[in-house]
């Protein structure tokens, strides 16, 4: 099994912990555990690639890569996996013209692999680190809609929409009522990504047209 962080910035905190993950995984799953931290910065992936010194001769090895351990044309027989093929998207270095549209390509075959859920939040991820020409390609495929994954993320922005308009239409009514909207009460409906709730809290406020007692 193999355990796979994303890591910014060294941390202490983070380096002590470490060790702790690899033994609870091993003791839950009762298999070899290895772990492998993903870096975009080289330095960082240095200092990681040293391993865990828990004592004599007892020291973790801890696998590391950064930004120059990517491949910078990646081909389809580099991408075996879903999830080799989202860390070569979102840390290695942009593929342009056919050589995008081939990794584009892999890419989509790979995530349509994937429950579709969880392959639309890598898609959702991936259009704001991607640079402009393979983005446009991912958005353009996702309106073909030809995977299960497609509909879903195509679902999900429909969603967010709703969500967002709920927002503004509850915000805009608490505002015109006689006792208005506090601060904390914007703040908790920003904070609010459940459409049913944000309609429940608009039904009540309606009903005694007001904002007060709304979320108890």
């Amino acid at each position: 099994m193999v355990i796979v962080e994303v890591q910014n910035e060294w941390k202490n905190e983070k380096h002590y912990r470490l060790p702790g993950y690899m033994t609870r995984a091993f003791e839950d799953h009762r298999l070899p555990i290895e772990l492998l931290l993903v870096c975009p910065d080289d330095t960082v992936a240095r200092k990681y690639r040293k391993g865990i010194r828990l004592g004599p001769d007892n020291t973790i090895t801890v696998h590391s890569v950064g930004m120059s351990d990517f491949p910078e044309d990646p081909d389809a027989d580099l991408l075996p996996t879903a999830a080799a093929a989202v860390v070569i998207a979102a840390f290695g270095k942009a593929p342009n013209g056919r050589k995008a549209e081939l990794f584009i390509s892999t890419l989509d075959h790979r995530l349509g692999t994937i429950e579709p859920g969880r392959a639309a939040d890598y898609i959702k991820s991936l259009l704001t680190i991607l640079e402009d020409e393979p983005a446009r390609m991912l958005e353009e495929l996702m309106r073909t809609q030809t995977r299960p994954y497609h509909s879903e993320y195509s679902d999900s922005l429909l969603e967010q929409g709703e969500v967002r308009y709920a927002r503004r239409a509850l915000v805009r009514y608490l505002e015109s009522t006689p006792t208005g909207l506090t601060h904390e009460q914007r703040q908790q409906i920003e904070r609010c990504a459940d459409l049913r709730m944000l309609d429940s809290w608009l039904d009540k406020a309606y009903q005694q047209q007001s904002g007060e007692g709304l979320f108890e």
